[in-house]
C-alpha cells in the first residue's frame, strides 16, 4: 500500500473517530428545587397542643414573600433561559392536627392554606408545584418516663390513620392531592412504600448513603438508605426492600440537601455523569424557614452554571417534581385523564361510580369523603369493568359535607374533582369588606392567633357604646352554625351579639367572661334561605362610670350543623406528677356541638386508675357543655397509663378514647397558676398560651406600679427537707431578673434571683429548705425592677416541694455533728455531661450563694444567687441543653470564699 493511501486511511479514520465522538449525546439534568415547608415557629415536640405563629408566610419581611418575589427569581434561569421553579412539599398531620389556632380554617393543613393565601398568585405564576411533606409524628412516652412528647413512630402503620386523615384534608380543602412526596426524616418502611405505590407515581426521597437512630426522647431523625443507590437516578423500589432497585409501579429518586451539595461537591458529580450520557434527576432541597434558604439557592444555581460550563455540551433544566419525571421518562403527555362521575342513588345514601378514559397510575381513583362531623376519610372502590369502578359502600346523603376525586395517569397528569354537597364554611374577618365599624372608638391589636394577625378592641362607655357589622351572604337553603372568634385581649369585656335574617333580629346573645380566648364562640343556630343575607351586629354600651372593652374578630358561618356531636379537648390528659398516697383531679369538659341534647351512657376506666365523679348517664345539653371530674390516686411509685373510654349516643362517636397518664412520685406538691385556692396576683396579668405546667401560664408586664407580684401556696402534710422548683414556658422573653420569694407564713427565710429564661421549659431548682408541716407556705414570684432584657416580661406558671427526707428541726439539731466542717464543692457529676449534670456543694454554716457557669473564653452563661442558706449539703443541676460542646467552668461563691470547677459538655 503506498503511503499516500495509508495517510488518507489514517484521516479516515480519526475523521470518523471525532465524528462519533462529537455526536454521541450527552445526558440532561434535570434540577427539582424545593422545600419541606413547615412553621417551626410554635412547634414543640414537648406540647400536645401547639399554637403556631404565621409571620413566615404573611410578613414581606420572610422568606417566602421574598422567594415568591419575581426580581429573586428572574437572574436564576437555567440552560433554556427559563426561570427557576419550586417545588413546595407542605408539612401537615397529628403535630399541626391538634393545634390550638383557630385563625385557619383547618389547622391539620395551615401550612398548605397559607401558602396559597399569600402567594397563589405567583405560584401560578411561576409554575410552582404544591404536594405533601408528612413526618410520622406520633404523641407517645416510649421509654416509660411519664414525659410524653411528637416522637417519631417506630412504623408508618402507627400513623397510617393520620396520614389517610391528612391526605383527605388536603384534597378537599385545598383541592391538592400529592404527585410527588417526600417523607419526613426521610424515613421509610416496607409498609409505607407498598401504600405509596397505591397513592402516587413519585417519591424524592432517597437519601443515601444516611442512616440514623435515636432513642432519646423527643425521638427523630430515624432512617435507613445506605443500601440505596448513590446516583440521581430514578428507579423503582423493591417491595423486598425500599431502598434497592426492583419493580415497584412507584418512583424514587436520590435527593440531598443545599448543604450536602455544597459540602460533597453533588453538583459536579451530577454533572459529570450527564457528560457520560446519562440523564440525572436531583432532588435538591432546604426548609423555606432556614434564614439562609435564599442565599442557598443562589449558591445552586451559581454551581449548576459553573458546571454547565465546565461540561460543555450539558443542558439543565429547572422543574418541578412532576414535571422532572416526565421529561426524565421521554413523555410529551401533558393531558390529565377525563374522568365520568355517576351518583348512585339508594335508599337515602349514595354511593359513585367512576370512569376514566385512560389507564392511571392508582389502583382505583382516590375518593376522599368530609362528614358533616368533620370526619375526613379515604373510600374503598371495586373494579367493575375496564377502567370503571363503584364504592364498595353507600353513605347518608344528610351526612355528606363533601366528596373529593383524584387520579393522575402513568406518567402523573392529574384530575381533580371537588362535590359539594353542603357550601364551604364562610369567614369573615375584621379587615374584610364585608365587615364595618358603625360606632365606638376602635383601634387595631395584633395577636398571632388572632384571624389575620389582628382584632379591633373598643374602649366602651355610657356616653361612647361600640358597634360593629358582618354581613354575609348564602346561596343554599340550610341551617347555619354562627361563631365569632374570641382574641385574647387580657381585659374584662363584654359582647351583645344581634342576629339579623335579611334585615329582621331574629336572636340575640349576650357574653361577659369568662370565656376562653382563641376560640370559636357559639352564637345561634338559624335556618337561611336560598340568597339570603345574613348580618351579625355587635352592639356594647357602657353604665356611669364604668369601663369595659369589647372586640371584633372573625365571624364564621358554618352549615355542618349536627343533631348531637361529642367533642372532648384536649383529646389527652396527663396529670403530671402526683405524690404518692395522694389523689389529684382534673376537669375534662365534654362538649356537644349538635342541636339536640347528647346522652353519656357510659363511663370506664380500662386499668382502673382513674375514677369519675359524674353518675351516668347524664344529659349534655344542645350546644353546651359538662365538666367530667376525674380522680387519680395510688399508692406506689410509677408511671401509670390509662385509657378513659366515654361512651354516648352521639352517631359521629359512640366510644371516645382518651389516653389517661401520671407520673407518682415520693411525695411532692405542685401548685399551678390555675389552683385559684391556693394562686393569687398583685397588678394586672394575663393569661399566655404557652405553657410547661397544666394548660395555661400567666404574665405581666414589668414595672407596674406596684410591682407584678403572684403567689403560690401550699400546706405541706409532712415536715422535712424539701427542694422547690419553679417552671415557666420556654421562653426568651421573660425577666432576667425574677425574685422567687421562700416564705412561712408571713417570714422570709430567702430570696432568690431568677433569670426565667435559663432552663425554662423545665423544672428549675431554687434551693432546698426545712419546711413545717400544717403551715402555709408562701412563694411569691416578684418584679424586681432590676430587668435588663428588652420587652421582657415576669412569668409564673407552677411550682413543685419535692420532698427530699422526713425530718424535724430536733432531729436537724440532734444531727449537728454530721455538718459540713468546712465549705467545699465537688466534681459536678456525670462529667462529661450531654443533658443534666448535678453540683454538690458544702456549707458549714449560714451563707449566701451565688453559682455562675462560664466559657472557656470567660463569658457567663449562667448565674443563680441564693440570698440565705442554712448549714448543709446542696446539690443544684445545671441543664446544659443549649450549651456547646466545650469546657466550662462553675464557681460557688459564699462568704467562705470562691471555688471554681472543670467541667466538660459533649453533645
Amino acid at each position: 500500500m503506498k503511503l499516500t493511501d495509508k495517510l488518507i486511511k489514517i484521516f479516515l479514520l480519526l475523521l470518523f473517530s471525532s465524528i462519533i465522538i462529537i455526536s454521541k449525546e450527552k445526558g440532561k439534568v434535570y434540577l427539582v428545587i424545593g422545600s419541606d415547608t413547615a412553621i417551626w415557629d410554635g412547634m414543640s415536640t414537648s406540647r400536645y397542643n401547639c399554637a403556631y405563629r404565621f409571620d413566615l408566610y404573611s410578613n414581606p419581611d420572610r422568606n417566602a414573600y421574598k422567594v415568591f418575589d419575581p426580581e429573586f427569581r428572574e437572574p436564576l434561569k437555567d440552560s433554556y433561559g427559563k426561570t427557576i421553579k419550586f417545588t413546595w412539599w407542605m408539612m401537615a398531620g397529628n403535630i399541626f392536627r391538634y393545634a390550638i389556632n383557630r385563625n385557619v380554617p383547618v389547622p391539620n393543613i395551615m401550612t398548605l392554606y397559607l401558602i396559597k393565601k399569600y402567594h397563589r398568585d405567583r405560584i401560578e405564576q411561576f409554575g410552582d408545584e404544591l404536594s405533601l411533606h408528612y413526618h410520622t409524628f406520633i404523641w407517645s412516652d416510649f421509654n416509660g418516663d411519664g414525659k410524653w412528647y411528637w416522637n417519631q413512630a417506630k412504623r408508618f402503620l402507627d400513623c397510617k390513620k393520620d396520614f389517610d386523615f391528612t391526605l383527605a384534608q388536603f384534597l378537599l380543602e385545598e383541592n391538592v392531592f400529592p404527585v410527588s412526596f417526600r417523607s419526613g426524616w426521610h424515613y421509610m418502611d416496607n409498609d409505607w412504600q407498598a401504600y405509596l405505590n397505591k397513592l402516587l407515581p413519585y417519591s424524592l426521597h432517597n437519601d443515601y448513603p444516611a442512616k440514623g437512630f435515636d432513642d432519646t426522647e423527643p425521638i427523630d431523625n430515624i432512617m435507613d438508605w445506605s443500601l440505596a443507590p448513590s446516583d440521581f437516578i430514578p428507579y423503582h423500589p423493591s417491595p423486598d426492600n425500599y431502598q434497592i432497585p426492583g419493580d415497584s409501579p412507584g418512583w424514587n429518586v436520590r435527593s440531598a440537601h443545599f448543604f450536602k451539595v455544597r459540602t460533597y461537591d453533588l453538583m459536579d458529580t451530577i454533572f459529570y455523569k450527564a457528560s457520560l450520557g446519562q440523564d440525572q434527576l436531583a432532588c435538591i432541597w432546604g426548609h423555606l424557614p432556614e434564614t439562609d434558604f435564599l442565599d442557598n439557592v443562589i449558591i445552586i444555581d451559581s454551581l449548576a452554571h459553573k458546571m454547565e460550563k465546565k461540561y460543555p455540551g450539558v443542558m439543565f433544566r429547572y422543574c418541578t417534581a412532576v414535571e422532572a419525571y416526565r421529561l426524565y421518562r421521554n413523555s410529551n403527555d401533558i393531558t390529565p385523564p377525563e374522568l365520568n362521575i355517576s351518583e348512585i342513588s339508594n335508599d337515602g345514601e349514595i354511593g359513585f361510580e367512576i370512569s376514566s378514559n385512560e389507564l392511571i397510575f392508582q389502583e382505583s381513583p382516590i375518593v376522599a369523603i368530609k362528614d358533616i362531623y368533620e370526619n375526613y376519610y379515604l373510600v374503598e372502590l371495586e373494579k367493575i369493568g375496564n377502567l370503571r369502578w363503584k364504592t364498595k359502600e353507600f353513605f347518608e346523603i344528610e351526612k355528606i359535607a363533601k366528596v373529593g376525586i383524584s387520579v393522575c395517569d402513568t406518567v402523573g397528569n392529574q384530575t381533580t374533582r371537588i362535590i359539594n354537597f353542603l357550601p364551604d364554611d364562610i369567614f369573615i374577618d375584621d379587615s374584610d369588606a364585608n365587615f364595618q365599624l358603625i360606632g365606638g372608638s376602635w383601634s387595631e391589636y395584633e395577636h398571632y392567633l388572632s384571624w389575620n394577625g389582628n382584632f379591633k378592641l373598643a374602649t366602651v362607655t355610657k356616653s361612647n357604646p361600640a358597634i360593629a357589622l358582618w354581613t354575609f351572604h348564602v346561596t343554599t337553603p340550610h341551617y347555619y352554625n354562627i361563631y365569632a372568634l374570641v382574641p385574647d385581649i387580657g381585659r374584662k369585656w363584654a359582647a351583645t351579639y344581634y342576629v339579623f335574617n335579611n334585615e329582621t333580629c331574629v336572636d340575640t346573645i349576650r357574653y361577659t367572661q369568662p370565656i376562653q380566648s382563641g376560640e370559636w364562640l357559639y352564637l345561634t343556630t338559624l335556618f337561611l334561605e336560598e340568597n339570603s343575607v345574613g348580618k351579625i351586629e355587635l352592639k356594647v354600651s357602657g353604665e356611669e362610670n364604668t369601663t369595659l372593652y369589647t372586640f371584633a374578630d372573625a365571624i364564621k358561618v358554618s352549615p355542618l350543623v349536627k343533631d348531637k356531636e361529642l367533642y372532648v379537648a384536649p383529646g389527652f390528659v396527663d396529670f403530671g406528677l402526683v405524690s404518692e398516697g395522694d389523689t389529684v383531679y382534673k376537669d375534662l369538659l365534654l362538649e356537644n356541638r349538635g342541636i339536640q341534647p347528647l346522652e353519656i351512657l357510659n363511663i370506664t376506666s380500662v386499668n382502673g386508675y382513674v375514677s369519675c365523679d359524674n353518675f351516668t348517664p347524664f344529659s349534655i345539653p344542645a350546644l353546651g357543655d359538662t365538666a367530667l371530674k376525674m380522680g387519680f390516686s395510688t399508692q406506689k411509685v410509677g408511671v401509670y397509663h390509662d385509657t378513659l373510654i366515654v361512651e354516648s349516643d352521639a352517631p359521629n362517636c359512640i366510644k371516645f378514647y382518651i389516653p389517661v397518664s401520671a407520673t407518682v412520685e415520693l411525695y411532692s406538691v405542685v401548685i399551678d397558676n390555675e389552683d385559684s385556692q391556693n394562686y393569687s396576683e398583685i397588678g394586672e396579668w394575663r393569661y399566655s398560651v404557652a405553657q410547661a405546667y397544666g394548660p395555661t401560664s400567666r404574665y405581666a408586664w414589668l414595672n407596674q406600679k406596684p410591682l407584678a407580684q403572684a403567689c403560690f401556696r401550699s400546706k405541706l402534710k409532712k415536715e422535712g427537707i424539701y427542694e422547690i422548683f419553679e417552671i415557666v414556658p420556654t421562653t426568651e422573653n421573660a425577666t432576667d431578673k425574677a425574685i422567687y420569694k421562700v416564705c412561712i407564713e408571713d417570714s422570709l427565710i430567702d430570696s432568690v434571683e431568677v433569670d426565667q429564661n435559663i432552663g425554662s421549659g423545665n423544672w428549675v431548682s431554687l434551693g432546698q429548705y426545712h419546711l413545717p408541716n400544717n403551715t402555709e407556705i408562701k412563694i411569691k414570684v416578684c418584679d424586681s425592677g432590676r430587668n435588663t432584657r428588652r420587652n421582657a416580661v415576669l412569668r409564673a406558671d407552677a411550682i413543685k416541694f419535692k420532698l427530699i427526707h422526713e425530718t424535724t428541726r430536733d432531729q436537724i439539731a440532734s444531727k449537728s455533728n454530721d455538718l459540713p466542717s468546712a465549705f467545699s464543692v465537688k466534681q459536678n457529676y456525670p462529667n462529661p455531661v450531654n443533658s443534666i449534670t448535678t453540683v454538690e456543694y458544702f456549707l458549714p454554716s449560714e451563707s449566701f450563694v451565688n453559682i455562675f457557669v462560664y466559657d472557656i473564653a470567660g463569658r457567663l452563661v449562667e448565674s443563680r444567687k441564693f440570698e440565705k442558706q442554712p448549714a448543709g449539703t446542696y446539690k443544684y443541676n445545671i441543664d446544659v441543653f443549649s450549651y456547646s460542646s466545650g469546657i466550662y467552668i462553675y464557681t460557688v461563691e459564699t462568704v467562705f470564699g470562691r471555688k471554681s470547677v472543670k467541667m466538660i459538655v459533649v453533645k
